[in-house]
C-alpha cells in the first residue's frame, strides 16, 4: 500500500508599502463613487426623452404644430427638457469621470517605478496552486 504525504507549500508574502495620498485627493475619489448614478440617470432620461419624441411627433406631423392639442405640446416640451436634463447629466459624467481619472494618474505617478514588491510574487501563488507534488513512501 502506497502511503501519500501531503506537501506544504508556502510562498512569500508580497511587501506592503505604503504611500501619502492627501485628503483633497480623497475627496475627489468620493465625488467619482456617484459617476454610475449620473450615467445610469442621463441614460434613463435620455431613453424616456426619445421615446416621448417618437410617439408625440408622429402626430404633429400629421396636423401640424400649431394644430396639435395642448397635450401633444406639453409632451414635447417634457421630452425636450428631459432630453436636456439627459445630456447635462452625461455631461457632468465624463467631466468627472475625467477628473476622477486625473487623480489616479497622479497617485500612480508618486509611487516609485522600481518598487521591491511586484505582481510576480501575488501571482505566483496563485499560478502554481494546483501543482502539488505527490511523494511516495515506499515501506
Amino acid at each position: 500500500m502506497e502511503n501519500y504525504e501531503d506537501e506544504i507549500i508556502t510562498y512569500p508574502a508580497p511587501k506592503l508599502e505604503r504611500y501619502t495620498i492627501p485628503s483633497y485627493e480623497l475627496d475627489s475619489l468620493a465625488k467619482g463613487a456617484q459617476l454610475p448614478a449620473y450615467f445610469n440617470i442621463s441614460i434613463f432620461l435620455l431613453s424616456l426623452a426619445g421615446s416621448l419624441l417618437g410617439s408625440v411627433l408622429v402626430p404633429i406631423s400629421e396636423k401640424g404644430f400649431v394644430n396639435s392639442t395642448m397635450a401633444s405640446i406639453v409632451l414635447f416640451v417634457i421630452a425636450c427638457v428631459l432630453f436636456l436634463f439627459g445630456v447635462i447629466l452625461l455631461g457632468v459624467w465624463i467631466k468627472r469621470g475625467k477628473d476622477v481619472s486625473k487623480v489616479f494618474q497622479e497617485i500612480k505617478s508618486r509611487v516609485p517605478k522600481n518598487t521591491a514588491s511586484t505582481s510576480k510574487i501575488i501571482s505566483s501563488g496563485a499560478i502554481n496552486l494546483g501543482d502539488v507534488q505527490e511523494t511516495k513512501n515506499n515501506h
